[in-house]
């Protein structure tokens, strides 16, 4: 797994607009999830684990993230 600074880099070379919408598959507990709603409109993320679900859901709440 890429750490947070590659992920970072990833983003950047992704070119993403603000008009955007991505859509993340394993998101876990939500650090590229967080890093994503600042370049885009919407993240619609899909995470198997529901205990991951619950964290992820607090840590965006109010966002437009989707699950």
């Amino acid at each position: 797994m890429l750490g947070l600074r590659a992920n970072r880099v990833g983003l950047v070379q992704a070119s993403l607009k603000a008009t955007d919408v991505v859509l993340e598959i394993g998101p876990g507990s939500g650090n590229m999830t967080v890093k994503l709603l600042e370049s885009v409109k919407k993240v619609v993320a899909v995470e198997l684990d529901i205990r991951m679900v619950g964290e992820l859901q607090k840590r965006v709440l109010g966002t437009y993230v989707f699950f």
